[in-house]
């Protein structure tokens, strides 16, 4: 008779506690914890718990240092700065195409007012040439 596979509630179980140790839930980690199962049932296992454990944070992670939430403010700040930096540039080509594109038109309707407004030949030259 075959071995019984090890169960969802086994892997829940010891993802859970590797992660309250500090430890990361993976399937090696699961595998040593429980002791046996295969790679593949594990994974499938670990994958539903990630899911139900996503941007959970761990109880046991320490507060952060003050210099580096200071540091990370600085870094936040920065990005915060070449984000509106790409903004502007973005802004500034759809300006500039928008300029073009409003040059152009004002090129072809002008050019369509002055063909318009051409007169005739024989309006045009002097009454001595006229024949």
């Amino acid at each position: 008779m075959g071995r019984a596979g090890i169960s969802k509630k086994q892997v829940f179980e010891a993802a859970g506690a590797l992660t309250d140790e500090g430890v990361s839930a993976t399937v090696q980690a699961v595998r040593q914890r429980i002791g046996s199962g295969s790679f593949s049932t594990i994974s499938a296992h670990l994958a539903d718990w990630k899911a139900e454990h996503a941007g959970q944070v761990p109880a046991n992670i320490p507060d952060m240092p003050e210099k580096v939430t200071l540091a990370f403010a600085q870094v936040w700040a920065v990005a915060g700065s070449v984000r509106d930096t790409c903004n502007l540039l973005s802004l500034r080509k759809s300006r500039q195409e928008l300029c073009g594109n409003l040059n152009r038109h004002r090129s072809q309707r002008l050019g369509y007012v002055l063909i318009q407004n051409i007169p005739s030949k024989s309006e045009n030259m002097p009454t001595h040439v006229r024949t």
